[in-house]
């Protein structure tokens, strides 16, 4: 959740998901938080639960914080088949922050199951591999500040390079203005 937070920190993401049914800038009231924590919010029992399937229903996108622990979490892997059922398997976004992409089936995994396969016409994980996407935010891969990047690009349907460009100008400003006012302060 750290990235979502951090992303969120940086005025380039709105917590909180966009409604398809109000348009592409009207928030949906029930999905307008950061996400959603397994141990408060989610039933004891196998079923997602309605507050669940709402959110769901009326999210545009859906992001799958990846990881060891997420790819063993039941309710990470019902909430991106339930996401996928209602026809969102194209707006699934990936973030990976530990564990190893090209490691299927072993502890190291970081994609739940949902993400590699696609669905059969059963609704049902079939055996057609999906081919995720998804930033990597591990040193080893893009790094925190590319992935954020290569993450908010996907989300927007821009080129990352582009985007890069642009956080870089931004960055580039802001350290230009930092030494102009150090430099104003020397006088």
């Amino acid at each position: 959740m750290g990235a979502l937070a951090d992303a969120s920190a940086r005025g380039l993401l709105c917590a909180g998901a966009v409604s398809r049914a109000g348009g592409a800038n009207r928030r949906s009231r029930a999905a307008h938080r950061a996400g959603v924590r397994d141990r408060d919010e989610l039933p004891t029992t196998s079923d997602l639960g309605e507050t669940i399937r709402a959110a769901l229903r009326q999210s545009a996108t859906l992001v799958v914080i990846c990881s060891p622990a997420a790819t063993r979490s039941r309710w990470v892997q019902e909430e991106i088949l339930a996401f996928k059922r209602l026809g969102g398997g194209a707006r699934v976004f990936a973030f990976i922050v530990a564990g190893e992409p090209k490691a299927a089936g072993t502890d190291e995994d970081c994609f739940s199951p949902a993400l590699r396969a696609e669905l059969g016409a059963d609704g049902q994980l079939s055996t057609t591999p999906a081919e995720p996407v998804a930033a990597d935010a591990r040193p080893e891969g893009d790094g925190p500040d590319d992935a954020f990047v290569r993450f908010v690009a996907g989300l927007l349907g821009v080129g990352f390079d582009e985007l890069r460009q642009r956080e870089q100008q931004r960055r580039h400003r802001g350290y230009c203005g930092l030494r102009r006012v150090r430099l104003r302060g020397w006088r």
